[in-house]
């Protein structure tokens, strides 16, 4: 055990000028550093010492400390040295570390070690790339400058990434491999089939016969596969695929799921291997592999490869070139990363001639992704940052730049912003908002809500009931449930595909065109909605083109017809009780009751379109129940009931061509109820508020008439309390005599009409 005397570090690094002093002390050797001079003023003997240089040697000792061991032996006694020269050491290792508290992270803070952000002990040509653990508790953390990696670790965070390509991860990702040495001994034939646990993650493993070229699969733990300079595959762990004959061999599929108890999703992140011997050999064999890659709603995963000199890509299909390798030879072997989240990829493995042929396929390396968490807040700034906020309910900006945003388990919000974004939310309800640019938006499971924003977006909610916003330029796919697609407009160019999807329906999908369509356009190309959901196109007022298919309702305008307010006009599905509804009579009142209900829309239920040729003043198509009435004014109707105003109900304005049914799928109501029975304003034109009559809440639902009932409970015993009808209701022989009296269209409103009390500005939410 040497003897020596303590080097006082100053910045964390062994630099001339650090202080030595005394008392010479023993201490356990970690590392020799190297030799190096000291400069010392004191005694020794008789004689006094200034400024005396002498050689020694440097130690890290385990304690963490550095030590000098002087060659001419200690001092007696020592009034000050320094260090003269030393070897390069320093105690920061490029990594900046929280504690186990609630840490501020920037460039104030320095770790135990020395590191700090920005302050040049990342990587990088100006030790600007930093990386930074926080650990646990609720951190806060700016990393500034320079493309920096960033795991925030467990608890409730918030991350500023500022400038640069960073990575973030909410709550970390653990690393796992499928060790195919582990699977069994050298040449195990392996081609029925194995589920490899590689810790959290439960890897399966099945192989298809292709065609007729006796395909095997068989572990290889002898041979050498090639592998880059910065990779960890084991070179002695590989699988043989092989085949005899040309055309399709085999396909090997790789499903990823959660193991029992472990506390991740089942989706994977960065997978990483090799495909190594993609070669030719002249009249034998040409080889020929495809990597497909899907996540948990099977929607395609970008696979990028990175052949090997002698080989070409097309699409996710390598070829290879006019060339014999073997498998431990870099001009044949490809390099497969699939960022993912990715719960399956498959190697579909051809022949382009007719002879024998085999391919080694490395380990898998991939990343796990937890499911618990705190609920983080991670902006990455400007730059193409990657995010993985992992477990809890998460905000993760993307900033500017072409960023993958993927949010994990919990109810997250995932914001694009500026760039070509990749946003998944993965686990839970959660809402994604692409921004500005081409972006592709993935939900997952749960009942997310998407907006692409501006530029050509790609929405794909996944599983359960889902709402996307799309607009010019969009394509949307609703995957599993009852989805919701609402066009808005974008300003955007393009036309707009939807496709609702058919699984796990209950009343189906619904197109909601939110007052910007041409109802006249709407052609339906499909209308069966029990073989594959109505299909057709129908265009924008812009004239954009809309192509939807497997679509069940179609809402033009119910939700989405908009009722005059003191806020001016809303859709009628946005109205709550106690909002403020104009009426004719009475100015504005107050909603009292909001009910609505989805009814399978034929026969008795199928809703009215009743069009502006019909009701002149309407400033669109209205689609209403059948017993829904609107006011009809005027001179005839004085002549013919002694009233100037009555009621007519849809059903009785039903001519084929002017008001029409509309039978499809399921339709959704929404009842207004006030005070009384009152006029209202519906796109223009004056119709009734609901009724509590007889007929009227017959047509209610039982959850929905309990509903009404506790807000009206006098009401229960008694549906004539509530008053009568505001106008006049004729019966259809009457509406018929009106109607033909003025050539079968209602007459137009009398100029003099209600006005809000203050100027309303157009809502539309």
């Amino acid at each position: 055990m040497p003897l020596g005397y303590l080097v006082q570090l100053g910045d964390y690094s062994l630099d001339i000028s650090d202080s030595i002093v005394d008392p010479r002390v023993r201490f356990d050797t970690d590392s020799y550093l190297g030799s190096g001079t000291w400069e010392w003023s004191g005694s020794w003997g008789n004689s006094t010492y200034i400024n005396e240089v002498e050689p020694g040697d440097y130690y890290l000792a385990t304690d963490g400390n550095v030590y000098f061991v002087p060659s001419y032996g200690p001092v007696a006694h020592l009034d000050a040295a320094t260090v003269n020269s030393a070897p390069s050491y320093a105690t920061y290792d490029g990594l900046v570390e929280g504690t186990g508290g609630d840490d501020v992270i920037d460039v104030s803070f320095t770790d135990a070690n020395g590191d700090s952000v920005d302050g040049g002990t990342g990587t990088g040509p100006s030790g600007l790339n930093d990386s930074v653990q926080a650990g646990t508790g609720n951190d806060s953390i700016q990393s500034g400058l320079g493309d920096d990696t960033i795991d925030a670790g467990a608890d409730n965070d918030t991350v500023e990434a500022g400038a640069g390509n960073d990575v973030i991860y909410g709550d970390g990702l653990g690393s796992e491999t499928l060790d195919w040495s582990a699977q069994g001994a050298d040449g195990t034939d392996v081609f029925s089939g194995f589920t490899q646990n590689t810790g959290d993650i439960d890897v399966t493993l099945s192989f298809s016969d292709d065609g007729n070229n006796a395909a095997t699969a068989n572990l290889e733990t002898t041979d050498t596969i090639y592998r880059g300079a910065d990779e960890d595959f084991d070179p002695n762990s590989s699988l043989l695929l092989f085949g005899n004959g040309d055309g399709s061999t085999s396909t090997t599929t790789f499903d990823f799921a959660a193991a029992a108890g472990a506390t991740v999703e089942d989706e994977v992140l960065n997978v990483a291997f090799r495909i190594s011997d993609i070669d030719w050999g002249s009249g034998n064999h040409q080889d020929m592999v495809t990597i497909n890659a899907y996540d948990a709603d099977g929607n395609a995963v970008e696979v990028v490869i990175t052949p090997g000199a002698n080989d070409t890509v097309s699409g996710n299909t390598i070829t290879a070139g006019t060339a014999g390798e073997s498998a431990s030879d870099a001009s044949g072997s490809a390099l497969i990363e699939i960022a993912g989240p990715v719960s399956q990829v498959e190697i579909i493995y051809a022949n382009g001639l007719g002879g024998t042929q085999g391919i080694w396929v490395s380990n898998l390396e991939f990343q796990t992704m937890s499911t618990t968490g705190g609920n983080d807040s991670l902006d990455g700034g400007e730059g193409d940052d990657v995010i993985v906020a992992g477990g809890g309910d998460d905000t993760i900006i993307g900033g500017e730049g072409d960023d993958r945003l993927i949010g994990g388990t919990g109810n997250d919000l995932i914001y694009g912003n500026g760039g070509n974004d990749t946003l998944v939310g993965a686990a839970g309800n959660d809402t994604l908002d692409g921004g500005a640019d081409n972006d592709l938006l993935r939900g997952g499971s749960g009942e997310d809500i998407l907006f692409g924003g501006t530029g050509a977006d790609t929405l794909l909610g996944g599983n359960d009931n889902d709402t996307l916003y799309v607009g010019q330029g969009d394509q949307a796919d609703g995957g599993q449930g009852d989805d919701t697609f609402i066009i808005t407009d974008t300003g955007d160019t393009g036309e707009i595909v939807i496709v609702g999807g058919e699984g796990g329906e209950i009343n189906g999908d619904t197109l909601n065109l939110n007052g910007l369509a041409d109802r006249s356009t709407l052609v339906i190309t499909n209308p069966d909605d029990s073989a594959g959901g109505l299909s057709g196109t129908v265009e924008l007022l812009d004239g954009t083109l809309v192509r939807f298919f497997e679509i069940e309702n179609i809402i033009c305008f119910t939700p989405g017809t908009r009722i005059l307010t003191e806020h001016g006009e809303r859709n009628v599905e946005t109205l709550r009780a106690g909002d403020l509804v104009m009426t004719k009579d009475e100015g504005l009142q107050p909603i009292r009751w909001i009910g609505n209900r989805t009814v399978p829309a034929d026969g008795k239920f199928a809703p009215v379109a009743v069009t502006s040729a019909m009701l002149p003043d309407a400033k669109r198509t209205l689609l209403v129940s059948p017993q829904h009435r609107f006011l009809i004014s005027g001179w005839r109707a004085e002549m013919l009931f002694g009233e100037a105003e009555v009621l007519v109900s849809a059903t009785h304005m039903d001519d084929g061509e002017r008001a029409f049914r509309l039978p499809r799928s399921h339709v959704t109501y929404v009842h207004v109820m006030l005070d009384r029975h009152q006029i209202i304003y519906a796109e223009g034109v004056e119709t009734e508020s609901f009724h509590a009559a007889d007929t009227g809440v017959a047509g209610l639902g039982e959850d929905e008439r309990e509903s009404m009932f506790e807000t009206f409970p006098h009401l229960r015993q008694n549906l004539d309390a509530y008053g009568p009808t505001v106008r006049r209701c004729l019966k259809k022989h009457e509406a018929d005599a009106l109607l033909a009296s003025n050539g079968g269209v209602a007459p137009r409103l009398p100029r003099r009409r209600a006005t809000p009390r203050r100027a309303p500005e157009l809502t539309l939410i």
